[in-house]
């Protein structure tokens, strides 16, 4: 089953998420969550895409259909040495590239005031549940070790054009050719499989970082939950850990969450959680249309 649908209204600037298959994890579900969260809290720019394998087409139904206003199939198998294929495939002029598993909880329709004026932009710090940076290196070894640019795919922006595209076949070159560029780059690299961020720093070092970062900027900024990353024990879920509460807003351990929400933990989204944003979703339609 091949899906590619746009639809009428889409326009220029969206968000778009990549998903794969996995036997253990529902990417999809986290996927339609990601859009409602978008749809629910965004004032200005709501266009969510999402880029699906075969295997992942076949499951779309109609809600997901009503969610995401466009789906496209991209044959093959997807890795993080493919990432750079999502400026082939967004439907977007402008687009911020997600990873599926973040939420979406004030309004940061303003960001794109930034983004606008950029060719491309990558989050380059991020915070804990508490609204501190992490200063924590435990997940950045390898980029201290080889003095890389620290910045991360999980949220980044890029407008179409020749100089996007310049950058996008760097990553291409360096995903298609890992073992020259690491040789050539990395002074320690015990990663014979490579993930996106590395390729991508590797690349934004080669184009020129003063293109790719803006320094001390306010945002674009996530919150990243990894256990370790929030001085939490590892090896049980930072949401079995903390106290979650959802009301007008997410509190999470007693603190109000304001940036988008890198809940990294699979198991975060649960049936309860789908139908809060599903609730939250359908009444906004229909005061919408009233």
């Amino acid at each position: 089953m091949t899906i590619n649908m746009v639809k009428e209204y889409a326009g220029i600037k969206g968000y778009t998420a990549r998903i794969g298959h996995n036997d253990n994890v529902d990417y999809l579900q986290m996927a339609y969550v990601q859009a409602l969260s978008i749809k629910t809290t965004q004032k200005n720019i709501t266009n969510y895409a999402v880029l699906i394998d075969e295997e992942t087409a076949s499951r779309i139904q109609p809600h997901h259909q009503e969610v995401f206003d466009s789906i496209v199939t991209v044959p093959g198998k997807w890795g993080f040495e493919k990432e750079w294929q999502v400026r082939n495939y967004s439907p977007w002029h402008r687009t911020v590239k997600l990873d599926a598993d973040m939420l979406f909880l004030n309004d940061i329709s303003h960001w794109w005031n930034t983004f606008d004026n950029q060719k491309i932009l990558f989050t380059s710090s991020v915070e804990d549940y508490k609204s501190k940076t992490i200063t924590s290196r435990w997940h950045r070894k390898l980029f201290d070790d080889n003095h890389l640019p620290d910045i991360y795919t999980a949220f980044y922006y890029y407008k179409d054009g020749v100089e996007s595209a310049e950058f996008f076949e760097l990553c291409a070159e360096i995903s298609n050719n890992w073992s020259w560029f690491a040789k050539e780059f990395l002074i320690k690299n015990n990663n014979t499989n490579p993930r996106d961020d590395e390729i991508f720093s590797i690349a934004v070092r080669i184009y020129g970082e003063e293109n790719c970062i803006i320094p001390n900027a306010a945002y674009p900024k996530f919150v990243h939950f990894k256990e370790t990353l929030n001085t939490l024990p590892d090896g049980k879920p930072w949401h079995e850990q903390l106290h979650v509460e959802w009301n007008d807003q997410l509190w999470i351990g007693h603190y109000p969450q304001r940036l988008p929400l890198h809940y990294c933990s699979k198991t975060f989204i649960t049936p309860d959680l789908v139908e809060h944003y599903e609730q939250n979703y359908r009444k906004l339609f229909k005061s919408n249309t009233q």
